[in-house]
């Protein structure tokens, strides 16, 4: 998490202050970022820079680093999502890479699970997950806990959720009607160990559970940054990781 009041270019805030936090969007590094930007191009797809500008070079938008960074759209793609080049000092996986999990974690995380991303336009997803991206459908189904239709996309190393709310009030439908006509990055899930341990460390530590079935909790995001913590027993059915 980032605030956009500390990202000044040019002496000027270029991305929309926040009031309350929220998760913003999804990014990931890329190896080939210029063809990368080529695809994006040949389906007209747009990008901006850093200073949400729009880009229309045949090189890819630079950061202020001089490093090529590329955010589409949301009209576009449903959220503004981030593609880079591997930069070792962004990301504690690189050189040397760290332990996925620890032993001794009280909630027992194992992996991310997946990415929910609410939207009631998923095709503007999916053209840049599996079209562009190379990602693969894995899964289509209901998510009782979220009260969605859901289709899973597993791309990379983790899984992406494509969600529609179908109940009216539930929270997921408050939070993407608050974000409509574009998409929201709606929750995080986690896999744990065991469930139960999880969610009575969460509890013990002042954190509701918003919403629970038999195999996942979900967290009120009031208590934790505003986001919708997920925790599961199970990885999706068809995550290739399983």
């Amino acid at each position: 998490m980032w605030t956009p009041a500390r990202l000044i270019i040019d002496g000027a805030q270029t991305r929309e202050g926040v009031t309350e936090p929220q998760l913003g969007s999804l990014a990931w590094f890329v190896d080939g970022i210029e063809d990368l930007w080529s695809e994006l191009r040949r389906r007209n797809l747009r990008g901006t820079d850093m200073s949400d500008r729009i880009y229309e070079g045949e090189d890819p938008p630079l950061d202020v680093s001089s490093t090529p960074i590329i955010f589409t759209l949301p009209a576009e793609t449903g959220l503004s999502y981030e593609f880079t080049v591997f930069l070792p000092h962004r990301d504690p996986r690189g050189d040397p890479p760290v332990h996925a999990t620890v032993p001794f974690d009280p909630l027992g995380i194992e992996c991310c699970s997946h990415h929910t991303v609410l939207t009631d336009r998923k095709e503007r997803a999916l053209t840049l997950l599996v079209k562009v991206l190379g990602g693969r459908i894995v899964h289509e189904g209901r998510n009782d806990l979220l009260a969605t239709e859901s289709t899973f996309v597993a791309l990379a190393d983790g899984v992406v959720e494509l969600a529609r709310p179908v109940e009216g009030g539930s929270p997921a439908m408050q939070d993407w009607q608050a974000h409509a006509p574009d998409d929201a990055y709606h929750a995080l899930t986690w896999k744990v160990r065991d469930l139960d341990q999880a969610a009575s460390h969460l509890e013990a530590s002042g954190i509701r559970i918003q919403a629970a079935t038999d195999t996942a909790i979900v967290t009120d995001p009031g208590d934790g940054l505003g986001v919708a913590w997920g925790f599961s027993s199970e990885l999706v059915s068809g995550d290739p990781r399983g």
